[in-house]
């Protein structure tokens, strides 16, 4: 056993045949932790409402009433605790206090409509609607307390998880930089292991060639290679370069670079800080990455990959069968056919919905826009739907009139001069997407789908991304995975791989979830802007 650089005993592994033999690290574990935070969610809940009763029957408890609420103390627990898990709030993984307070007033607000529904469900007539409005009140105060305390333990009993970012040259760099910038996220990067560039299909096949030529002499090596033809000068330079912490350049501050060669030594080395992940780059070799997750999983240590365009293609293959040779079919892309026509039902519902519910903001948002800058309240523009085809979109304005007249179609960025200051708050909520609703009735959109493009923009992505048109295999949406889960400087690379992602597993559950959580993307109040990487 060895002890890293903060006090923690870990074992010491065995490099003999290419690799650690047996490992086996502590994983983290939350579920105790979660479950103690859940008893406290659900008591403040009921306590909620029990001081809901208590404010509105002037601190009596009337018989009837108090029954009523008895009767549905079960179910309302169920429903807390689903729109809870919903809203990820059992994941104690760090993350950002915005995001935890947002998705305490996303499930409070969701449970009050919920719990009217049960009650009307469950014929509990003489639980009064007020109580249902002051308990979502004493919710959000009492359970945003609560969460803080939480979120501040958690950040205090917790350190960040040790990361080693693996990948070719530039592109491992360029994450290790995005990591160590977003440092809300509770990783700690040890290292950035460099490894073999992304090769061609032509480089494939003539390393593949090259192979079979030396494969006679390449019998009669000694053994102990690390399996991916990397020569005894590179497996010795890897092991000096994993010991040497003043070696190689760095990628971030504080970050050392080294070859991926060494990560067996580096897994090894108990003079190295023990990782808790290794991360893999969307274009590292196959070869590279086949070896790192064997390494891995006989360290213990979990492998987190990001996926390039192809890995999402074909995710979610079934397998099938071609004669006896085992192969896996890639499904499509895209809503199929027996389920367009439910995508459609669910969009025409939920926008006539959301019309009746905003339809009386419009006066006062139109004013607001009138009042701020001279030109009309909607802006009507271009953008590229279903197929590639161009349909109009309409919203509420947020720039000045002839904000494109000198520069031409511009991304928008932060602390846009165009943007009016009324523009620049309907944004941060995305109140300036309601007339897309109309759009959805008349079918040019969809509630969930990628974020709909201009045509500018699309031809010069279509030309420089790869798949980038999969995008046009669907409607353009309201909100997506992409809107959720992606920052406004997020690049357009990263966004397509929500999308493609979506693509691939679309299901009427995954538009129900993408649905849920807007609403606490909306909570957040992140103003919108689209970056070009």
């Amino acid at each position: 056993m060895t002890e890293d650089g903060q006090g923690l005993r870990r074992p010491r592994l065995d490099l003999t045949a290419g690799g650690p033999k047996t490992a086996h690290r502590p994983a983290r574990s939350y579920g105790p932790w979660a479950v103690a935070v859940a008893v406290g969610d659900l008591a403040l809940v009921h306590a909620g409402y029990l001081g809901a009763f208590l404010i509105r029957f002037g601190g009596v408890l009337p018989e009837v009433n108090f029954q009523a609420y008895l009767d549905s103390a079960p179910g309302l627990t169920v429903l807390a605790l689903l729109l809870f898990l919903s809203y990820g709030l059992y994941d104690l993984r760090p993350q950002s206090w915005r995001t935890a307070a947002s998705g305490v007033v996303a499930s409070s607000t969701m449970l009050v409509f919920l719990g009217m529904a049960l009650s009307f469900v469950a014929r509990t007539f003489a639980l009064p609607r007020s109580v249902f409005l002051l308990a979502w009140l004493l919710h959000v105060v009492v359970l945003l307390l609560w969460r803080g305390a939480v979120w501040h333990a958690a950040h205090k009993a917790w350190a960040p998880e040790r990361v080693i970012v693996c990948g070719p040259a530039g592109e491992a760099e360029l994450f290790t930089r995005r990591l160590t910038r977003a440092g809300h996220t509770g990783w700690e990067v040890l290292a950035t292991l460099v490894g073999r560039p992304p090769r061609s299909p032509e480089g494939w096949l003539s390393e593949v060639a090259a192979a079979a030529d030396r494969a006679p002499a390449e019998a009669t090596a000694a053994p102990g290679g690390d399996g991916h033809g990397a020569g005894e000068e590179d497996t010795v330079a890897s092991a000096a370069g994993a010991r040497g912490s003043a070696g190689g350049r760095r990628s971030a501050p504080g970050v050392r670079v080294l070859p991926l060669g060494s990560l067996a030594s580096v897994l090894e080395d108990g003079d190295f800080p023990g990782p808790d992940v290794v991360l893999l780059t969307p274009t590292t070799a196959l070869e590279d990455k086949a070896r790192v997750v064997a390494l891995c999983s006989r360290a213990g240590v979990r492998v987190l990959i990001v996926p390039g365009y192809r890995d999402l293609l074909v995710l979610d293959a079934k397998m099938a069968q071609v004669d006896d040779i085992l192969a896996f079919e890639a499904g499509p892309t895209g809503v199929p056919r027996h389920l367009a026509w439910a995508k459609r039902l669910m969009d025409i519902c939920f926008a006539l919905l959301g019309l009746i519910l905003t339809l009386p903001w419009y006066p006062l948002i139109a004013l607001a826009v009138k009042l701020s800058s001279p030109g009309p309240v909607f802006y009507r523009q271009t953008r590229v739907g279903l197929g590639g085809r161009p349909y109009t979109l309409w919203k509420f304005r947020t720039m000045r009139v002839g904000a494109e007249a000198d520069t031409g179609p511009t991304l928008s960025g932060p602390d846009d001069p165009r943007v009016t200051r009324v523009g620049r708050l309907l944004r941060r909520f995305r109140l300036d997407e309601l007339p897309q609703l109309f759009n959805v009735l008349l079918g040019s959109m969809s509630l969930v789908g990628p974020r709909p493009e201009r045509p500018e923009f699309v031809r010069e992505y279509s030309g420089t991304i790869p798949y980038y048109d999969h995008r046009h295999l669907l409607k353009p949406g309201l909100t997506g995975l992409a809107q959720l889960y992606a920052r406004y400087d997020t690049a357009v690379e990263e966004k397509l791989r929500y999308d493609l992602l979506y693509a691939k597993r679309y299901s009427l559950l995954l538009d129900l979830r993408i649905m849920l959580l807007t609403l606490r993307t909306l909570l957040k109040g992140e103003e919108a802007h689209w970056k070009v990487s």
